[in-house]
């Protein structure tokens, strides 16, 4: 484990066991406070947990306007209500330690059709947009335990071989057409 990570994991568990850690405990490497970006944020339960962990939100994205009134009237947080795939992340390049997203799962989830990469739910692409825009230290995704299922492994085998290649220029699974990744 690199000393970096080895800092991180350590503090994370020191203010996420300690519920009563002071509020200046915080993550940082190097003295610079760890910033995050967090898409389909919701009601914003993860982005709570990260705050917790340290983290500063430089914006959580999400669209549903129920949920975006909560979030403003619960925290200091910059929301941003828009749909994800609409967004330049450009401007946040070199910025961002940690992009945090709860994907939707209704594609993948057990409960539903599991349509997968065919569903318009799907917003893995606009994840892998996000990440490839904003290129951060490390990323947290949130999904349910039916995207590694028998039915949609080959996809979660393509979200993998995006995030360990994001500049790999290969085939959409979506449209199976030539796709420039980045």
């Amino acid at each position: 484990m690199s000393r970096v990570c080895h800092h991180l994991l350590s503090r994370c568990q020191q203010r996420c066991l300690n519920p009563d850690a002071p509020q200046w405990l915080s993550i940082s490497v190097g003295g610079d406070e760890m910033k995050s970006l967090e898409l389909f944020t919701g009601a914003g339960g993860m982005a709570l947990g990260l705050e917790r962990a340290g983290f500063n939100h430089e914006v959580v994205v999400e669209w549903d306007s129920d949920s975006c009134a909560t979030l403003r009237r619960n925290t200091r947080w910059s929301v941003l209500q828009v749909d994800v795939r609409s967004l330049d992340f450009t401007a946040y390049q070199g910025r961002i330690d940690l992009i945090a997203s709860g994907v939707p799962c209704q594609p993948f989830s057990v409960a539903g059709r599991r349509r997968g990469d065919s569903d318009a739910r799907d917003m893995f692409p606009a994840f892998l947009s996000a990440v490839r825009a904003v290129w951060p230290k490390s990323i947290l995704i949130e999904n349910v335990s039916g995207l590694a299922g028998p039915m949609c492994h080959p996809y979660f085998e393509y979200i993998k071989l995006q995030l360990g290649h994001p500049t790999f220029e290969g085939i959409s699974m979506r449209h199976g057409s030539d796709t420039k990744a980045g």
